[in-house]
């Protein structure tokens, strides 16, 4: 991983761990694709950020994928 894909999987992680820690019950981050992972078999940037709030605690509840000139992931996750 580049260290720029660090920070950003780095921020999202505190992000989640800042929610978590404050008790609250959903967390709702956006995922944006990047531009060179964009196949159809699998999207490298946003499972490593799954991987990084699974790993906090929080459980996948939904998934939506939305386009505004790239897709763009809505996740919601609840306390598992």
């Amino acid at each position: 991983m580049g260290w720029i894909k660090d920070s950003k999987i780095d921020a999202l992680s505190r992000e989640a761990q800042d929610a978590w820690d404050a008790g609250l019950n959903h967390f709702t981050p956006i995922l944006q694709m990047e531009y060179k992972s964009a196949t159809a078999a699998s999207v490298p940037s946003w499972q490593e950020s799954l991987d990084a709030i699974i790993a906090i605690g929080w459980e996948l509840h939904t998934w939506e994928v939305v386009v505004h000139q790239r897709p763009l992931a809505m996740p919601l996750f609840v306390r598992s």
